[in-house]
Protein backbone atom coordinates (compact mmCIF):
# COMPACT_ATOMS: atom_id res chain seq x y z
CA UNK A 1 0.00 0.00 0.00
CA UNK A 2 3.04 1.96 0.24
CA UNK A 3 2.21 3.78 3.02
CA UNK A 4 4.51 4.13 6.58
CA UNK A 5 3.00 6.12 9.77
CA UNK A 6 6.21 7.02 11.80
CA UNK A 7 5.19 7.95 15.75
CA UNK A 8 7.26 10.03 17.84
CA UNK A 9 6.17 11.47 21.61
CA UNK A 10 5.34 14.90 19.84
CA UNK A 11 4.59 14.22 15.84
CA UNK A 12 3.22 11.35 13.64
CA UNK A 13 3.58 11.31 9.79
CA UNK A 14 2.01 9.15 7.46
CA UNK A 15 4.89 9.26 4.28
CA UNK A 16 6.55 12.16 5.62
CA UNK A 17 2.84 14.35 6.07
CA UNK A 18 1.74 15.08 9.74
CA UNK A 19 -1.15 13.06 10.85
CA UNK A 20 -3.79 14.41 13.60
CA UNK A 21 -6.28 12.54 15.17
CA UNK A 22 -10.32 13.55 15.07
CA UNK A 23 -12.06 15.29 17.27
CA UNK A 24 -14.58 12.88 18.08
CA UNK A 25 -15.61 13.39 21.92
CA UNK A 26 -18.56 10.89 22.26
CA UNK A 27 -19.45 7.41 21.32
CA UNK A 28 -22.75 7.96 19.60
CA UNK A 29 -20.69 9.84 16.83
CA UNK A 30 -18.06 7.25 16.77
CA UNK A 31 -16.04 5.13 14.23
CA UNK A 32 -15.01 1.90 16.02
CA UNK A 33 -12.78 -0.52 14.55
CA UNK A 34 -11.10 -3.58 15.76
CA UNK A 35 -9.79 -6.70 14.44
CA UNK A 36 -11.80 -9.84 14.99
CA UNK A 37 -15.25 -9.92 17.16
CA UNK A 38 -13.92 -13.63 18.27
CA UNK A 39 -10.72 -11.79 20.06
CA UNK A 40 -13.69 -10.70 23.18
CA UNK A 41 -14.70 -13.77 25.63
CA UNK A 42 -16.88 -13.78 28.29
CA UNK A 43 -17.43 -10.57 30.18
CA UNK A 44 -15.10 -8.48 27.72
CA UNK A 45 -17.21 -10.26 25.00
CA UNK A 46 -20.27 -8.66 26.45
CA UNK A 47 -18.87 -5.10 27.22
CA UNK A 48 -17.34 -4.95 23.15
CA UNK A 49 -20.80 -5.46 22.23
CA UNK A 50 -22.90 -3.21 24.33
CA UNK A 51 -19.78 -0.37 23.68
CA UNK A 52 -20.15 -1.59 19.87
CA UNK A 53 -23.98 -0.71 20.01
CA UNK A 54 -23.20 2.77 21.38
CA UNK A 55 -21.15 3.48 18.57
CA UNK A 56 -21.86 5.01 15.24
CA UNK A 57 -20.32 2.00 13.13
CA UNK A 58 -18.51 -0.66 13.97
CA UNK A 59 -16.01 -2.78 11.09
CA UNK A 60 -13.56 -5.63 11.94
CA UNK A 61 -10.67 -6.97 9.85
CA UNK A 62 -8.49 -4.43 10.68
CA UNK A 63 -5.93 -5.43 12.51
CA UNK A 64 -2.89 -2.36 13.02
CA UNK A 65 -4.20 -0.65 10.06
CA UNK A 66 -6.76 0.72 12.10
CA UNK A 67 -4.54 2.09 14.78
CA UNK A 68 -2.91 3.72 11.79
CA UNK A 69 -6.26 5.23 10.20
CA UNK A 70 -6.98 6.30 13.86
CA UNK A 71 -3.59 8.61 13.77
CA UNK A 72 -4.86 9.44 10.52
CA UNK A 73 -8.14 10.85 11.40
CA UNK A 74 -10.57 8.46 9.65
CA UNK A 75 -11.38 6.38 12.88
CA UNK A 76 -12.60 7.35 16.61
CA UNK A 77 -11.84 4.45 18.59
CA UNK A 78 -9.93 0.88 18.53
CA UNK A 79 -10.48 -1.28 20.95
CA UNK A 80 -9.07 -5.44 21.35
CA UNK A 81 -8.52 -8.01 23.76
CA UNK A 82 -6.35 -10.86 23.78
CA UNK A 83 -3.08 -9.37 22.33
CA UNK A 84 1.13 -9.66 23.48
CA UNK A 85 2.96 -6.83 24.58
CA UNK A 86 4.73 -7.44 21.19
CA UNK A 87 1.40 -6.69 18.96
CA UNK A 88 0.56 -2.75 20.51
CA UNK A 89 4.30 -1.64 21.51
CA UNK A 90 5.00 -0.44 18.00
CA UNK A 91 1.41 1.83 18.13
CA UNK A 92 1.82 3.76 21.22
CA UNK A 93 3.66 6.31 19.91
CA UNK A 94 1.91 6.38 16.77
CA UNK A 95 -1.43 7.29 18.42
CA UNK A 96 0.05 9.45 21.10
CA UNK A 97 2.37 11.46 18.23
CA UNK A 98 -1.06 11.94 16.54
CA UNK A 99 -2.63 13.56 19.49
CA UNK A 100 -4.56 10.34 20.83
CA UNK A 101 -4.88 8.24 23.60
CA UNK A 102 -4.13 4.61 24.15
CA UNK A 103 -4.56 2.73 27.55
CA UNK A 104 -5.75 -0.96 28.85
CA UNK A 105 -9.34 -0.82 29.31
CA UNK A 106 -9.05 0.44 32.68
CA UNK A 107 -7.09 3.32 31.82
CA UNK A 108 -3.34 1.67 33.06
CA UNK A 109 -0.31 2.58 30.88
CA UNK A 110 0.72 -0.17 28.09
CA UNK A 111 3.04 -1.42 30.25
CA UNK A 112 5.30 -4.57 30.83
CA UNK A 113 1.73 -5.57 33.15
CA UNK A 114 -0.33 -5.11 30.48
CA UNK A 115 -2.69 -8.23 30.37
CA UNK A 116 -4.03 -7.59 26.43
CA UNK A 117 -6.72 -5.36 26.22
CA UNK A 118 -6.45 -1.86 24.91
CA UNK A 119 -8.47 1.03 23.98
CA UNK A 120 -7.19 3.17 21.36
CA UNK A 121 -9.00 6.72 21.35
CA UNK A 122 -8.83 9.87 19.11
CA UNK A 123 -9.85 12.46 22.41
CA UNK A 124 -9.79 12.27 26.03
CA UNK A 125 -13.56 12.30 26.35
CA UNK A 126 -14.33 9.70 23.83
CA UNK A 127 -11.54 7.65 26.18
CA UNK A 128 -13.16 8.30 28.80
CA UNK A 129 -16.39 7.42 27.53
CA UNK A 130 -15.15 3.79 26.13
CA UNK A 131 -13.06 3.27 29.42
CA UNK A 132 -16.53 3.86 31.68
CA UNK A 133 -18.03 1.19 29.24
CA UNK A 134 -15.26 -1.74 29.48
CA UNK A 135 -13.05 -0.54 32.82
CA UNK A 136 -15.29 -2.77 34.73
CA UNK A 137 -13.34 -5.88 36.61
CA UNK A 138 -13.19 -8.42 34.57
CA UNK A 139 -14.77 -12.21 35.67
Amino acid sequence: MRERWIGVPVRTSRNGEPCVVSACAHLRDARLCSTDLRMFSGEAARAFATLAREGRVTRFGTDCYGYAMLASGHVDLVVEDGLQIHDVMAVVPVIEGAGGIITTWAGSAIDEAFQGDIIAAATQSLHDEACRWLGQPRV
